[in-house]
């Protein structure tokens, strides 16, 4: 996986910018994985061209975007970015004050994949503590968001983007910054169902993989009859390439959008092993499909897994994430047979 993650330039005068302070010195290699840093300008024009130049060839397949909000007392995130601008000059002395696309049929906004429910979920218990936001400002960070997310609608790109904004140093001390700026990435990545260990971190670290490796699975002793349903096409996009052992009570599957004309019925099948003695509970939901939460009852053994939705044509949001979700609170002892998964329009 490569892992894009980016901070901002300083502005004249200015000796530290904390999003680029915190971000500049991580590792190129970690778990297999690769981390790609990068500067962002503090002028509209070059935010524009350097993330969908670094979109375009870096093929990231998790964007993880920093910002300062010296106002701020703790880390808050960003959900959503608009087409908007309007709170004064960059550093060239230019000031859009209108929209950010100008052109009939530029959308008013974008949805970023993770939110702030998901990140207090993954610092939960942890030292740090940040609060939600649907409005990044309109300024500079707001056009990354903004300018990110457009470039991967256009190119009908799934990659996940998230966009967290930072207090002043002087508010947070970078070490702590620095902190929870490792375990924001660390978290993403679980959150594709991958693994991170900052403690694997090299500058040339030969490790080729990143998933949990899948232990022996049980005898099937009970759970689901075998699944039936037959989908058209898989529009699952970001499935672990090895089955995994769950590490998280929330999972997130990116899948191809639905747009506004899809209609029909959609459904979702995978296997998932319960190693456990006692049922576990899953829920899984399509952020897309209105009331689309689903319970599913993992019983011992060996569950094929099956749920269907109808869509209506005007269902599907388009400002909505196009995400699959599930969430298993009590996940240990739960493995995913990943290449069981599968999303979408039913034959």
């Amino acid at each position: 996986m490569k892992i894009l993650v980016t901070g901002f330039d300083l502005w004249s005068g200015v000796s530290i910018n904390p999003s680029w302070e915190n971000i500049k010195d991580l590792p190129t290699k970690v778990s297999g994985h690769t981390i790609k840093v990068a500067k962002i300008s503090v002028v509209y024009s070059k935010i524009k061209n350097e993330m969908e130049t670094l979109i375009t060839n870096e093929k990231p397949d998790l964007i993880i975007s920093f910002g300062l909000a010296s106002s701020i007392q703790r880390p808050r995130v960003e959900s959503y970015g608009w087409n908007w601008a309007s709170n004064g000059s960059d550093a060239e002395g230019v000031n859009p004050n209108g929209r950010l696309n100008k052109e009939d049929n530029a959308r008013v906004g974008y949805k970023t994949t993770f939110d702030y429910t998901q990140v207090q979920e993954w610092i939960k218990g942890s030292e740090f503590t940040s609060y939600a936001s649907t409005d990044a400002g309109d300024f500079l960070c707001n056009a990354n968001i903004f300018y990110s997310l457009q470039k991967l609608d256009k190119e009908l790109l799934n990659t996940p983007y998230m966009f967290v904004h930072v207090p002043s140093e002087t508010t947070m001390a970078l070490d702590s910054q620095k902190k929870f700026v490792k375990l924001i990435i660390q978290k993403a990545v679980q959150e594709l169902n991958q693994s991170l260990d900052w403690s694997t971190a090299t500058s040339n670290d030969a490790n080729s993989g990143g998933t949990t490796t899948t232990p022996t699975t049980p005898p099937d002793n009970g759970g689901t009859e075998t699944t039936s349903i037959q989908i058209q096409k898989n529009l699952l996009n970001n499935v672990a390439p090895n089955d995994i052992n769950v590490s998280s009570s929330s999972l997130n599957y990116r899948y191809t959008a639905l747009q506004r004309a899809d209609s029909g019925k959609y459904g979702f099948k995978g296997t998932f092993v319960n190693n456990n003695s006692n049922d576990v509970s899953m829920i899984i939901s399509v952020d897309q499909i209105d009331s689309s939460e689903k319970t599913v009852t993992l019983k011992p053994g060996t569950n094929n897994v099956e749920l269907t939705w109808n869509v209506d044509g005007a269902s599907p949001s388009i400002y909505f994430s196009n995400t699959l979700r599930v969430k298993i609170e009590n996940y240990n002892g739960i493995t995913i047979k990943s290449s069981t998964l599968q999303f979408g329009k039913l034959v």
